[in-house]
């Protein structure tokens, strides 16, 4: 009897733990986009910066072959976006 109780109690605190997560606010959320040129085609393989205005934090990531990019998680607040294709490597020529 004592164990059931213990375990019982147990699951309860796991459950009470997971109950208040689900009431709470959500504090953040999700940038995503897609890198067009001026001509509305979609730009693949573009590093897209996020900076969060407020701390100076930034996140990089890179595009995917239809131009899209995402940055999940982000805290609530004003930020910047910057897209940069990658630097072409040049061959040397012989």
């Amino acid at each position: 009897m004592q164990k059931q109780l213990g375990l019982v109690t147990a699951v309860l605190a796991v459950l009470l733990a997971f109950a208040t997560e689900g009431v709470a606010q959500a504090t953040g959320g999700s940038v995503i986009g897609q890198a067009l040129d001026q001509n509305g085609a979609v730009v693949p393989n573009v590093t897209v910066t996020l900076k969060n205005e407020a701390t100076g934090q930034t996140l990089a990531t890179q595009t995917t072959g239809n131009g899209a990019f995402s940055f999940p998680n982000t805290l609530g607040g004003e930020y910047t976006v910057t897209a940069k294709p990658q630097a072409s490597r040049k061959q040397p020529r012989k």
